[in-house]
């Protein structure tokens, strides 16, 4: 059973989230940060989620999380990003070369056997959580180089999302 761009706002209106509706196949939704702050200083991050190959196939994506050429050691970024995707359920980070972006996504193959609207909040709601819960461990890393899961406020630096 695949999935269209209706029965995704449906899920969107039935969990209570403001989005909205952008082109090709894809709802953008906000949401609100404790510790991540995007590039204009705001307490929150954007997810687009998108479906594709005809209904089959859903991505969560929020886009230009962090830029690595403001990194001081990429080294050092990029094991912080390994170390945090190795430790958090479903979440993977993404590099650009080309503009140095960093996403966070997490895929969801529909297939035939559709999603359920639990499914789809965790699936949404991961990203966000993850982001703010590992933030000051990628600004870490970014701002001075080091590597040090235990930068987790208020979280043990080994558990997963």
């Amino acid at each position: 059973m695949s999935i269209n761009l209706e029965r995704l706002e449906a899920f969107f209106v039935e969990a209570g989230f403001k989005y909205r509706l952008a082109a090709d196949d894809h709802v953008v939704a906000a949401f609100a940060t404790k510790s991540y702050r995007n590039d204009h200083g705001h307490l929150s991050l954007v997810v687009v989620v998108s479906v594709s190959e005809e209904g089959e196939f859903l991505e969560f994506t929020a886009p230009q999380l962090y830029d690595a050429r403001r990194c001081r050691d990429p080294g050092a970024l990029f094991q912080a990003l390994l170390d945090i995707t190795q430790r958090t359920k479903l979440i993977r980070f993404e590099h650009d070369p080309a503009d140095g972006e960093i996403s966070c996504t997490v895929a969801y193959p529909v297939e035939d056997g559709g999603i359920t609207r639990r499914q789809f909040r965790r699936l949404l709601e991961v990203i966000p959580k993850a982001v703010d819960r590992w933030d000051p461990v990628v600004r870490l890393a970014i701002e001075q180089g080091v590597v040090d899961l235990s930068a987790v406020h208020g979280q043990p630096a080994t558990g997963g999302d």
